[in-house]
């Protein structure tokens, strides 16, 4: 055989690479920011404490959110409330829905119609027990 066709032997060998980064100060100080309020662009605070939305009227903070496509349960961009899974819990009624969009109309009409409905039921019970006691 000539020594064009012979294969030359090289001895089996594998490589692993590896590569180790080292996170830098400046790095490290962007990851520490907070993403600013969707709002005003301030640090210090996230949408549904932002003073200037607080001060908008439900209709226009819930139009706001609306025009933005933010999530009505995080106040977050991304997603649909049906597929939040970070829904702010209301301090007022402890529903899951951020307290900036309570609706305090809806709880005293809610309330009002239990009231009246509970009253009813008190009448009609105490018409009944009337009757059957005159019987």
């Amino acid at each position: 055989t000539s020594k064009a066709y012979q294969k030359e032997k090289r001895p089996n060998s594998s490589v692993l690479h590896t590569q180790v980064l080292t996170e830098t100060e400046s790095s490290k100080q962007r990851s520490n920011i907070k993403p600013p309020c969707m709002l005003c662009q301030d640090n210090g605070h996230k949408l549904h404490s932002c003073p200037q939305f607080k001060g908008k009227s439900l209709e226009e903070r819930r139009k706001y959110i609306k025009d933005e496509r933010l999530c009505y349960g995080c106040l977050k961009p991304g997603h649909s409330a049906k597929d939040c899974r970070y829904r702010l819990a209301c301090e007022i009624c402890k529903k899951k829905h951020p307290t900036c969009l309570h609706d305090f109309n809806y709880d005293s009409d809610k309330s009002q119609t239990n009231q009246v409905q509970t009253s009813t039921e008190q009448a009609a019970t105490t018409l009944s027990l009337n009757a059957e006691s005159n019987e």
